[in-house]
């Protein structure tokens, strides 16, 4: 193991990996992710296989709803924004509970903070994947997405469940010390699903509810990938001036999310 120098905030590395080191973080990554799947899977017949069907069944039941009210709504939109904001809860929850694993399912904490990282990260972009990929098949054989719209669609659910869970992380030691700031996030999750625009685009919206939305990130995944997808969209009414910034501060707060993990560890730690 390398050499560490500890302080009362952290465990700083001042010497490099050796090759079996890096053999073993790998094995050990490989572990973590098969052991967060198997958490997921319980005893249910399907397993991991409704990560795929979720978000597919809950666009349906959406789309049957709509049906009988006879509200004008878009399937192939539904699908996009049910997939995208059932990945944004997920990811967000996980990285507001992420404390709880930072063990990684090994009764040992001197399992590298390194390896928790990459393992996170690689079941993030499994798990948004799965997500979204549903949906995917869906509005390609019902809706005839175009190829390039499939692809937007996978990368922009990777890219939102990482963004999102690094955000998330943010906020585990305050949630930790405050065990009300989860049912707060919860109420939050909740809220947006039917205030941002997963349900309908953003031309749906008016006044207040517009504007707030366009400070929400999920609204510019939502949005883009409606567009590429050959759908209604309001991606050219967009101001650079509003979403870079906004972009910029989720990417800083997903870096910082994920980078604080060894602090965080630390400040939990039993030793």
């Amino acid at each position: 193991m390398p050499n560490v120098i500890i302080t009362p905030e952290r465990l700083r590395q001042v010497s490099e990996y050796t090759q079996t080191e890096r053999e073993a973080d790998r094995s050990r990554v490989s572990f973590l992710l098969k052991n967060k799947f198997r958490r997921i899977a319980g005893d249910r017949r399907l397993g991991v296989v409704w990560i795929l069907l979720d978000p597919v069944i809950i666009a349906s039941v959406y789309l049957f709803v709509f049906s009988v009210l006879r509200a004008s709504a878009n399937g192939a939109t539904v699908f996009i924004g049910i997939a995208l904001i059932r990945i944004l809860q997920d990811s967000t929850k996980s990285g507001v509970n992420a404390i709880s694993d930072f063990s990684g399912g090994i009764k040992a904490e001197r399992i590298r903070t390194r390896v928790l990282i990459i393992s996170s990260i690689y079941f993030r972009v499994l798990d948004s994947f799965f997500q979204a990929i549903g949906a995917v098949v869906i509005l390609y054989l019902a809706y005839g997405v175009e190829p390039v719209g499939l692809l937007v669609i996978l990368l922009s659910s990777v890219t939102l469940g990482i963004i999102c869970e690094g955000i998330g992380l943010n906020l585990a030691l305050i949630a930790r010390k405050i065990p009300d700031v989860k049912s707060i996030v919860n109420y939050i999750l909740f809220l947006m699903f039917f205030a941002s625009p997963a349900l309908y685009a953003l031309s749906f919206t008016s006044g207040v509810h517009r504007t707030l939305n366009l400070y929400n990130p999920f609204t510019y995944f939502a949005e883009v990938c409606r567009y590429f997808s050959g759908l209604e969209s309001s991606v050219n009414e967009f101001s650079a001036a509003i979403y870079l910034p906004l972009m910029g501060l989720s990417l800083l707060l997903t870096f910082r999310g994920y980078s604080n993990i060894d602090r965080l560890r630390w400040k939990v730690s039993t030793w």
